[in-house]
């Protein structure tokens, strides 16, 4: 045989290369505007290939999240769509919505990124995740519920009352894993989760990530995971695209891209990961908030009964915050952390107990005026019809103050510009920066110390856009003697911002200290699981 027929037959020996799942061509999409058109995704080109685990990174409003959009169809008509994005071969750009719809949910499943908004209010969640699978699916009802039920197991909602709950009966980190058992349980080939653990302890983010990645291995199936840490993906992925104004500025495999960055847009995200805040000083001596013996029960109804069970949200609760102070609350999802918050904030008053304010129970008024709440979901508490000026308006115009708009938009890192946009067509990132302005706006701005709660509105952010509102918050804490009470799953954030941690489980404060020394010396099993998978998280940074 010659030397160039074994060539030949040597290199049709070699494995074939891998088939693409995903191919991603030129993708772009802009919107129209009074001059001209906004490019939100610019010439992005991807493949994605089966069995991979694909990150993508980067800052709040670089177009991740409607590139994932775009994938699916489902972004605004006004939005302009050009380039390919082939699925299997079949081409999903200009596709007609028969197609779609048969591939949606059923091959290619989204999980969003706000649990709020995208769950039905008024059906119990395991009839939401089979309802999904009677779209897709040709079985019986009863085989459709055992289907959810596993799926909703799957995703750590094991507990039967937790199953046949409603969505506000959950806290955010079970409404996220109703979101992920509806994207499993019709086993597609390929899953987009945009932001899947941002609401999650990170506990619950590893357990999260193992199980999309478990998925990968076992069904053969392809992920896109969205994410602002980059510890997560580095867990998770095979490769990393970043993103960076609409455009992916680098790309590679996962370990390698951060490790060694070459880019300087990804060489400063990944620089945040390890910036800390400059811890706030302690300003005064007496309390400012007072929390004493605060009780709340739930009555959980159950399926054939008006009755039902009761669930002890809080069990006797006594805190003290004092001006200038930034107060940590951590606890596992359903621990009672955001019950105590609107308990305080008097969004929802407690069955017993009292909330002093400098000594006296505050009247209503008061309590606007002092005392203003961020919550986890911040596109569920802004109005989608509203341009930003017009959220921004709504507080002032019910205290009767007036502000620049413009500025408080810059104090929170957003541009005048946004001032004309409506709030749905922001990014998760833009809307928490919205809200923490609305909070702003609203608070006595005369010289009374006031109190903000930060109800996870971190979480969603990513690391260089979160070390900036931390250090935001750190300097507005210095200015206007601001005192925190902030409810967070990472560690990390509350390490460098508080400077006292309460470890909420079951309604109970079952430990408190200063970070440090928690971290160091803590007893109780949930707080040294966190700490444990913090420091793991922090293994892959």
């Amino acid at each position: 045989m010659s030397i160039e027929s074994r060539l030949v037959a040597s290199l049709c020996m070699l494995p074939s290369p891998p088939e693409a799942l995903l191919s991603v061509d030129r993708l772009c999409v802009a919107y129209p505007l009074e001059h001209g058109n906004a490019l939100v995704v610019r010439n992005w080109t991807a493949s994605i290939l089966r069995g991979q685990v694909v990150g993508i990174l980067g800052a709040s409003g670089c177009g991740k999240t409607t590139a994932a959009l775009a994938l699916l169809g489902l972004l605004s008509p006004s939005a302009r769509v050009s380039g390919s994005v082939r699925f299997q071969g079949v081409e999903l750009i200009g596709a007609s919505e028969a197609v779609l719809r048969k591939i949606r949910g059923a091959q290619i499943s989204l999980i969003p990124q706000e649990p709020l908004l995208s769950l039905n209010p008024v059906i119990r969640v395991v009839n939401q995740v089979a309802e999904v699978l009677r779209a897709h699916r040709q079985i019986g009802a009863a085989e459709c519920k055992d289907r959810a039920k596993s799926a909703l197991a799957q995703a750590g909602l094991t507990a039967q009352d937790l199953q046949q709950a409603y969505p506000h009966q959950l806290s955010g980190g079970q409404r996220q894993r109703v979101l992920i058992a509806q994207a499993l349980v019709c086993g597609p080939s390929l899953v987009v989760a945009d932001e899947p653990t941002s609401a999650l302890d990170a506990v619950s983010a590893l357990e999260i990530v193992r199980v999309l990645r478990s998925l990968v291995r076992t069904a053969a199936a392809s992920l896109i995971l969205i994410a602002h840490d980059p510890r997560l993906l580095k867990a998770i992925a095979d490769r990393v695209l970043v993103m960076h104004d609409g455009s992916i500025v680098e790309e590679g495999p996962v370990r390698e891209v951060l490790r060694s960055p070459r880019h300087p847009y990804t060489q400063r995200l990944l620089r945040s990961l390890r910036d800390a805040a400059e811890r706030p000083a302690k300003t005064s001596a007496a309390p400012l908030l007072s929390v004493q013996g605060l009780t709340k029960t739930f009555q959980r109804r159950g399926r054939l009964t008006a009755s039902g069970r009761e669930v002890r949200a809080l069990a006797g609760v006594d805190l003290e915050l004092r001006a200038g102070q930034t107060l940590a609350v951590v606890g596992p999802s359903g621990a009672g952390k955001s019950t105590l918050a609107r308990a305080i904030a008097r969004l929802d008053p407690p069955d017993s107990g009292d909330v002093l304010l400098e000594g006296r129970r505050p009247s209503q008024e008061t309590i606007h005026r002092r005392i203003q709440m961020i919550f986890q979901d911040p596109g569920a508490s802004l109005n989608p019809r509203f341009s930003v000026a017009e959220a921004l308006a709504e507080p002032l115009a019910i205290q009767r103050k007036q502000s620049d708009l413009a500025a408080m938009l810059r104090q929170v890192g957003l541009p005048e510009s946004a001032l004309s946009r409506r709030t749905s067509q922001l990014s998760g990132g833009q809307k928490a920066r919205l809200a923490l302005a609305r909070a702003l706006t609203a608070l006595d701005d005369r010289g009374s110390p006031c109190i903000l709660i930060l109800d996870e509105s971190l979480a969603s952010l990513d690391l260089y856009v979160k070390a900036q509102l931390i250090q935001l918050l750190s300097d507005l804490q210095k200015q206007r003697s601001l005192a925190y009470i902030l409810i967070a799953h990472d560690l990390s954030v509350a390490a460098h911002m508080a400077d006292e941690v309460i470890v909420l489980s079951e309604g109970r404060i079952v430990e408190r200290g200063a970070p440090r020394n928690l971290l160091q010396s803590t007893r109780h099993p949930h707080f040294q699981a966190l700490a444990a998978a913090t420091l793991a998280l922090e293994e892959n940074a």
